[in-house]
């Protein structure tokens, strides 16, 4: 199966844009969740083109057996677990503000690195954001405040 993963990886971007403009906190949390399991979907995909499941629970398996095999997605299962958590008490075990920072700044550095696409800097990955789904203006924000050319170097 030959998968589109700009498209793909573009997918869980609008969910995370989406938390990040929902005004609502419960929509922002079911959105945020989203945009975690889609990524994690998107790693799986991109990591082992042979993988074609969507089961939730099977990504999160598939994605636990790649760690073995690059601890640098290590943190994607903690994210995982913060999901699944809110998907069956309806709450994060830490504040979803500082979550999706954190989420963001490991993303970027997932995709500074080339460990899970194309190889981007800063600007590669300001372009595609502005170019995907007509932009992300709320994530670009997000990034830009977070001043990740300091951080990592993008």
């Amino acid at each position: 199966m030959k998968f589109d993963y700009e498209n793909i990886l573009a997918r869980g971007l609008y969910h995370l844009e989406k938390s990040l403009s929902e005004k609502d906190s419960n929509d922002a949390k079911q959105e945020f969740s989203k945009a975690i399991f889609k990524t994690i979907y998107y790693m799986c995909i991109f990591l082992d083109p042979a993988y074609h499941k969507t089961s939730i629970i099977e990504n999160g398996t598939h994605l636990k057996n790649l760690v073995k095999e690059d601890n640098v997605l290590e943190k994607m299962i903690d994210f995982f677990e913060e999901a699944l958590i809110f998907r069956i008490t309806g709450e994060y075990k830490n504040n979803l503000n500082d979550l999706s920072k954190e989420f963001i700044s490991y993303l970027c550095n997932l995709l500074n690195s080339g460990a899970v696409h194309r190889e981007m800097n800063y600007q590669d990955l300001i372009d595609y954001l502005t170019k995907s789904f007509s932009g992300f203006p709320y994530l670009l924000r997000e990034i830009k405040k977070l001043d990740l050319i300091k951080k990592y170097g993008c």
